[in-house]
């Protein structure tokens, strides 16, 4: 029963997005009083808001799935005042990563969502199926996804890396519950499941942490 499974990755994404935002908020709490708060701080700071750029980017494909599984017919001024949200929080991010000392590693996975713009056009004006435009999306969410453990990773502080690697997991299970949602809801329009993602959509890459 589709609506059904629709319905239950919503109620799941409710807690997980709760949850992700109480462990930042934990986060950011501690690095205030950690040693070398000033730089730990910074990267705190920059994994909020690449977070919510990974959340804008979840809401962008499902306003993209729709779009092109109902025919890319009709307005679609919503889906593109949600390019201009996506590419807002990705200047707002670029510029705080390069504030940051030693964070040249963030320079490529930020410049790989230069891949949006080829992507948008397919959505808006091109041919392919909505299966293809899913994975698509997905594809750009995922260094994200390892971006945001890559910073884990430079946080100089036991009990702050600590809490950053849970809200990492809990980052890693909202986009498995949203991309879950998008390949239903694809499927939904077409009346089918493209290959092989009945399996995708309950992990991401291996590279990630499942929860």
């Amino acid at each position: 029963n589709w609506p059904v499974v629709i319905k239950l990755a919503a109620v799941l994404l409710v807690p997980t997005i709760v949850a992700l935002v109480a462990g930042i908020l934990r986060i950011v709490d501690q690095a205030g009083a950690a040693p070398g708060y000033a730089r730990i701080s910074q990267i705190v700071h920059l994994q909020q808001q690449l977070s919510d750029l990974v959340g804008q980017l979840g809401r962008e494909r499902d306003l993209a799935t729709a779009f092109v599984a109902t025919g890319r017919v009709g307005d679609h001024r919503n889906l593109d005042a949600q390019f201009r949200t996506v590419d807002s929080g990705l200047r707002v991010i670029v510029n705080a990563a390069g504030q940051v000392e030693g964070l040249d590693f963030a320079r490529s996975p930020l410049s790989g969502l230069g891949a949006l713009a080829p992507l948008r056009a397919s959505v808006t004006t091109g041919f392919g199926p909505v299966e293809v435009v899913v994975t698509e999306y997905n594809d750009t969410i995922d260094p994200l996804i390892e971006l945001d453990a890559a910073l884990t990773r430079q946080l100089d502080d036991v009990a702050v890396t600590n809490d950053a690697a849970a809200v990492h997991d809990l980052l890693s299970g909202r986009e498995q519950v949203a991309r879950q949602h998008a390949i239903v809801s694809a499927a939904l329009h077409t009346n089918r499941l493209g290959p092989g993602q009945d399996r995708k959509s309950t992990r991401l890459n291996s590279s990630h942490i499942t929860i």
